[in-house]
């Protein structure tokens, strides 16, 4: 079952990544997500770890009218990056995530790709 999920710019930043919720949004249309793929990973040898992984999702968008690709760029760099937590100290190990401009990229029609960086707070 492929999910459909609200395509949404952000009209507001007061809030961290993990209040976005609170900011002021304007839906403009939906999209869902046919595919995603890991294609790298960063290892941190002093922790002995993953730290960030890239994505690239395959998405396809049903824009409401009147919406134009710069908006529905912005909408999905809005819906993947997230930074910041809330958490009381630092290196917590919460993800944070960063979908550049230059990695939203339209291919045809409806269809896009998104580059997204996840990273851990450590």
């Amino acid at each position: 079952m492929v999910a459909t999920h609200t395509l949404a710019v952000k009209q507001s930043a007061k809030y961290v990544g993990s209040y976005d919720y609170l900011d002021d949004w304007k839906t403009v249309g939906t999209f869902v997500v046919h595919r995603r793929g890991t294609i790298d990973y960063g290892y941190d040898d002093e922790l002995d770890e993953d730290i960030y992984a890239t994505s690239i999702y395959h998405i396809t968008v049903e824009p409401n009218d009147g919406v134009d690709n710069d908006t529905v760029r912005r909408a999905l760099q809005d819906h993947y990056t997230k930074w910041g937590c809330a958490c009381s100290h630092d290196c917590c190990g919460c993800v944070s995530s960063v979908a550049y401009k230059w990695n939203v990229i339209h291919k045809y029609d409806n269809d896009w790709t998104v580059m997204v960086q996840y990273r851990s707070n450590y």
